[in-house]
């Protein structure tokens, strides 16, 4: 940004002195044009500098402000990413008021309740799946040919296919 300020600023005094210098090259130094055109070269520089100064900073301060409340949103996304990678599921993320990128934010907050939701549901899931294991091995030890042990089978398929389902229901793209 501070770049294309500074090219502005190149053109508006290329633009202004260019002419002044020219003119002064091309005139005799003593005389009344040379002098005039001196004048004015000293009127713009002492007039036009200050102001440029002072707009170069308040655009520096500015875009330095302006990048932070978005480069803060973009760390603490990076971070949610990383914990992800490493196998963590963040607890949802805040930013400051005046922070950019909310509509973003909210995307990635429902991202991590949906994958929060289907972790729980995978370990319930499991959590059942396992109790119906241990029944069933406390039931086969017993040589038991009765039909409880079908039944306790039966349950162990459905919850198999049940946690099946919840698996299939969350997409690894390649």
């Amino acid at each position: 940004m501070l770049s294309y300020v500074g090219l502005l600023v190149l053109v508006v005094l290329a633009s202004l002195f260019t002419p002044l210098i020219l003119q002064l090259r091309h005139v005799d130094p003593s005389s009344t044009e040379a002098s005039e055109a001196a004048l004015k070269i000293l009127y713009l520089h002492d007039k036009f500098w200050p102001p440029v100064f002072f707009t170069l900073i308040a655009i520096a301060l500015h875009s330095l402000h302006t990048t932070h409340r978005i480069a803060g949103p973009l760390y603490r996304f990076r971070l949610i990413f990383e914990a992800i990678k490493a196998g963590a599921l963040p607890k949802p993320v805040r930013l400051r008021a005046r922070d950019y990128l909310h509509p973003e934010l909210n995307a990635i907050n429902g991202m991590l309740e949906a994958l929060r939701e289907r972790i729980g549901q995978m370990r319930r899931d499991e959590d059942k799946l396992h109790e119906a294991l241990t029944r069933y091995g406390e039931l086969s030890t017993q040589a038991s040919q009765d039909t409880t042990a079908d039944g306790l089978w039966d349950e162990i398929i459905g919850r198999e296919k049940q946690l099946r389902e919840t698996l299939d229901g969350i997409k690894i793209e390649q």
